[in-house]
């Protein structure tokens, strides 16, 4: 299994290293494999040049399956729910609580203390873990919650370890579980 990492694009690797990518690319010609640059922060991109195997100083990996079509045919087999398809349930679930819970408090939610030094919504920052593209994965306060404008959707913003940024992070990073943290700090109006 320490081989095997699985993306932001939903897709399982099977992780190589520099140098069989290397060889690979050098000896094989036109029956290489597609190989991939596995970033740190989740996302991956193809290898289109020698340079960019010489210059990526991560991991490099080769398609396995598409985790969330082999998940489906697994459910079909097996006739039951996998781990994979358990998590994406409870994760809309927690964005419908939190959506509902938002709509319910006004629409928005300011976590700590406002610009006059007090707490806007009378409760102290939750924290959650998120997936970042600048850091990787952290411990996060949330700052604000708020639904989108464009869509019907909760925003969060998130404060960055160097403490000087507020950002807007995007539900899919935030891990399983915690954006319930989020939800049970908005009062009940």
């Amino acid at each position: 299994m320490e081989n095997l990492r699985i993306c932001k694009d939903g897709f399982m690797y099977h992780t190589i290293s520099k140098e069989l990518v290397t060889f690979l690319w050098n000896s094989a010609g036109d029956l290489c494999p597609e190989i991939y640059k596995l970033n740190d922060n989740g996302t991956v991109s193809p290898v289109e040049s020698s340079q960019d195997i010489m210059e990526h100083d991560g991991l490099f990996g080769l398609v396995l399956c598409d985790i969330t079509e082999a998940s489906r045919e697994i459910e079909k087999i097996a006739g039951k729910k996998t781990v994979y398809r358990a998590y994406e349930e409870i994760k809309a679930r927690e964005i419908n609580e939190l959506s509902e819970r938002l709509k319910a408090f006004g629409g928005e939610c300011h976590f700590g203390p406002d610009y006059t030094g007090k707490y806007a919504s009378g409760t102290d920052k939750p924290y959650i873990m998120v997936n970042t593209d600048e850091y990787g994965p952290i411990d996060a306060p949330v700052n604000y919650v708020y639904m989108g404008q464009l869509v019907d959707f909760p925003v969060v913003e998130i404060e960055y370890p160097d403490g000087n940024e507020s950002k807007a992070v995007s539900l899919d990073d935030i891990a399983y579980g915690h954006i319930e943290f989020i939800t049970d700090e908005i009062p009940v109006k």
